[in-house]
């Protein structure tokens, strides 16, 4: 009822049915248009295996030269600690030849005070012998 008392009809939308919009339906497709648009899926589908198995390729190949680098690195660690142990054994050999030659010449410095001293003998005999 309306302010006045007189019964007023309010005009209201239709109601429409509520669906999901992508529920509505569709128009039919030929035959030949729904085997052509299976058939460009089913090509796109092999494309993307196709680049699928070239990825799997390609990742098999970065993973054998992985391997492969790992080993040689490895390999190179090993010759490095080998040729640290080489360079302290070096360094030991040196040391012991160093002592060695200095005491070679500590002998021969020590033979030469001798031999010099047994001449300054020799000499003083002789000349004491021939006064």
């Amino acid at each position: 009822m309306d302010p006045k008392g007189s019964n007023v009809k309010v005009a209201r939308r239709p109601r429409r049915s509520r669906r999901p919009r992508g529920s509505q339906p569709r128009q039919q497709l030929p035959d030949d248009e729904i085997l052509f648009k299976i058939q460009e899926m089913e090509e796109r589908l092999n494309f993307e295996i196709r680049q699928h198995a070239k990825l799997w390729e390609r990742m098999d190949t970065i993973m054998r030269l992985y391997v492969n680098e790992e080993r040689a690195l490895q390999k190179v660690r090993r010759q490095v600690h080998g040729l640290r142990d080489m360079s302290n054994k070096i360094d030991m050999s040196l040391e012991f030849v160093v002592q060695g030659i200095h005491k070679v010449q500590r002998h021969i410095q020590e033979q030469c005070l001798v031999d010099r001293d047994v001449d300054d003998d020799d000499d003083m005999n002789n000349h004491h012998s021939s006064e």
